[in-house]
């Protein structure tokens, strides 16, 4: 037999060996996560009391409105046009509002997990307070740009630095705390900030280092 037949057979015998072992990996997991959702399904209601709620901190924000729960802490710069006044203040009002409701970052797990840990019959409220504080994520990443470009950079550090604490994993939060840092030659605080990139998954976890360390 040609010793290049030979090796289209060997090739063959190793590609079925793969295929199958794949597939019965997969056909493992699969049972595995069915198997964990149908006891994820059954876990009893937790209580939701003393869980490590957000709680926003109005009194140390630099909220420029007035408002009935927060007075104004200082003035926008003159010449910001009037679009721009109202981002911030919309900005403001949104954070204020959120600030009232319960906040939970439940981002590193899945459905499954919230129900194996807390009971299937919390689910729903506790997708909604993680939906809260992906709000909350957004709206310090928006407020925060916002007040960097327009030359706020105390202002958009004290906001960025509260998302970060947060557990953000929005990048421009990073790159424009990192830019206000760097323009401050804050050394210490670009190396917190590599530090507190372990909320984002691997591979985004080293472009947004590389990019912060390139600033």
């Amino acid at each position: 037999m040609p010793i290049f037949l030979i090796f289209i057979i060997l090739f063959v015998l190793w590609v079925r060996y793969e295929t199958q072992k794949n597939s019965r990996i997969e056909t493992e997991d699969n049972q595995g996560f069915l198997e964990r959702e149908r006891q994820a399904n059954f876990t009893r209601k937790a209580d939701l009391t003393d869980l490590d709620y957000t709680v926003v901190p109005l009194d140390e924000l630099p909220f420029a409105g007035s408002y009935d729960e927060v007075k104004s802490s200082y003035s926008l710069p003159e010449g910001l046009s009037e679009l721009t006044k109202s981002e911030i203040f919309d900005c403001e009002q949104k954070i204020i509002a959120l600030s009232h409701k319960k906040i939970l970052n439940l981002g590193h797990m899945s459905n499954t997990d919230i129900k194996m840990e807390y009971g299937v019959a919390n689910l729903q409220i506790l997708i909604q307070y993680d939906e809260n504080s992906s709000k909350l994520a957004r709206l310090l990443a928006k407020w925060g740009k916002l007040l960097y470009e327009n030359g706020e950079e105390d202002a958009a550090e004290k906001v960025l630095t509260y998302a970060v604490s947060c557990k953000s994993d929005i990048e421009d939060v990073f790159i424009t705390l990192a830019k206000i840092y760097r323009n401050n030659g804050n050394e210490l605080g670009i190396s917190d900030l590599v530090e507190a990139c372990q909320c984002f998954d691997e591979l985004r976890r080293e472009n947004i280092i590389n990019q912060i360390t390139s600033i």
